[in-house]
């Protein structure tokens, strides 16, 4: 990703027309949250912070909504490897969840985050919206089923506003119909054997069913955890996490497919050659069964 280098002067700017600088090229007045874990390098503890990168932005847009502005990373079990699980960094600081195929264990043998309550609270009192959100990662494995990790915000299988999920076979992200902005899931899982590096976005505007409430929602899900586990017994994927990407389209005045070409050009420039993500490595998945 381009480096750039910026420059504080000691006036006062009155022309709105200069352009903005933010601290990642994918940013705007709507970015609402950006995980990057090689970028915030963290050491692996159970119930890890995040950092919001966009919070620079977000912090302004999220003050008068309610909840907590913090999203913890959770292992199950703990960090520590055991049969069912290893978690480790990569050698470019982003997060493995190797899962067993065999030994894995429900509630046990996974990672996940939700989304900060802030956010979640904002999307629901914002649901006319226009909403953008990716997340760039490496199936290192491939899971047994068609269902696999999740991102979700929703009430259940009838009222929710998207569903991503990470699979072998059906490139899947459900978003009501009628309320989809767009989608990109490149390359698709039906044409791609592990490891494989992939893109996936999905614009998203309203709901179905009802208005959700009481939402369960995960900004990631590695693993056996959450509204899928029991769909996944000896059946996970294994998989890095690299950044994850949220921006309320409507408040940014951008639409789903100026950001879509944006994000997906600076993951290509990212995994390109010379790219900071290119030729990472990590364990293979083979070493659990």
């Amino acid at each position: 990703m381009s480096n750039g280098l910026k420059l504080t002067i000691p006036y006062a700017v009155t022309d709105t027309s200069i352009p903005k600088l933010y601290n990642d090229p994918i940013m705007s007045e709507g970015s609402l949250f950006l995980l990057d874990f090689p970028r915030q390098n963290p050491t692996l503890v159970n119930n890890l912070p995040i950092t919001n990168f966009a919070s620079s932005v977000s912090d302004s847009l999220l003050s008068g909504t309610s909840g907590s502005n913090v999203s913890n990373l959770a292992f199950g079990g703990g960090v520590s490897s055991d049969t069912g699980k290893l978690i480790e960094k990569t050698g470019k600081g982003a997060i493995h969840c190797i899962v067993s195929q065999v030994n894995d264990v429900s509630g046990i043998s996974s990672m996940s985050a939700p989304w900060p309550e802030k956010i979640m609270n904002y999307i629901v009192a914002n649901n006319s919206h226009q909403f953008y959100c990716s997340i760039w990662s490496n199936m290192t494995r491939t899971a047994l089923i068609n269902t696999g990790s999740h991102s979700y915000l929703m009430q259940n299988t009838s009222n929710y506003y998207y569903i991503n999920e990470f699979s072998t076979s059906l490139p899947n992200v459900l978003i009501p119909s009628g309320h989809s902005l767009g989608r990109l899931i490149t390359p698709p899982f039906t044409t791609s054997a592990a490891p494989t590096v992939r893109f996936q976005n999905n614009g998203f505007s309203g709901y179905t069913g009802s208005l959700p409430s009481s939402l369960v929602n995960r900004l990631l899900t590695v693993g056996r955890e959450g509204v899928y586990d029991t769909f996944l017994n000896h059946k996970s994927p294994s998989m890095i996490i690299y950044r994850v990407y949220l921006e309320d389209l409507t408040v940014s005045g951008r639409d789903y497919a100026t950001v879509s070409a944006l994000d997906k050009a600076l993951f290509d420039e990212a995994f390109g050659v010379g790219g900071k993500f290119n030729g990472d490595t990590f364990t293979n998945p083979s070493t659990l069964l």
